[in-house]
């Protein structure tokens, strides 16, 4: 019970980080502010985050 309550708290935790990065990447890009540096870090944020969300519902997510 414990560890299905922790991978759900990441899960919602990893899916808020990464729409607040994604948002904060889209509106700097929408500003032209953003370099294409800080793009591609933002951009591998959000795939990392993607990768864990899919770890934690395939079940192989140490969580």
């Amino acid at each position: 019970m414990i560890e299905s309550d922790l991978a759900e708290n990441l899960r919602r935790a990893s899916s808020s980080f990464r729409a607040d990065r994604v948002s904060f990447a889209g509106a700097r890009a929408r500003h032209r502010d953003v370099s294409e540096t800080e793009y591609r870090h933002l951009r591998q944020e959000q795939i990392t985050m993607e990768i864990i969300e899919q770890s934690i519902a395939d079940g192989s997510h140490p969580a």
